[in-house]
């Protein structure tokens, strides 16, 4: 169960809908928080990996939405950026860190049920 303003709620399909406006912000805050730092670190990683070199990189997955390139016999960066491409990856990985952190609330629900913790 989760403890919440000292009432305990189950996480499933029947007490999702008697769940209190608080818990459903908290629940969505946290989720933002976490989507957040998973987008942040998938915009790292994208750059790692895509690095030919300091001036040809792309940023973004699964659709890039920056990419900076030097074209040869230039002093210039050319660079662009798609603010849909952008949009399309925070809400996809807000909607998986949202699934994520309902899964996890699930699955540590049950254990608290079986084991009698509280949080």
């Amino acid at each position: 169960m989760v403890k919440f303003s000292g009432q305990h709620f189950q996480v499933d399909n029947r007490t999702m809908k008697t769940m209190p406006k608080k818990l459903i912000l908290k629940i969505l805050l946290t989720s933002t928080v976490i989507s957040v730092v998973v987008f942040s670190l998938v915009c790292l990683a994208s750059y790692v990996v895509t690095k030919e070199s300091v001036y040809n990189y792309s940023v973004g997955f699964p659709y890039k939405f920056f990419q900076q390139f030097r074209l040869s016999n230039s002093d210039s960066n050319n660079w662009g950026w798609t603010p849909y491409n952008f949009f399309i990856d925070a809400l996809l990985i807000w909607t998986i860190s949202l699934i994520g952190y309902l899964l996890w609330l699930k699955i540590f629900s049950s254990y608290n049920k079986k084991w009698k913790f509280s949080r």
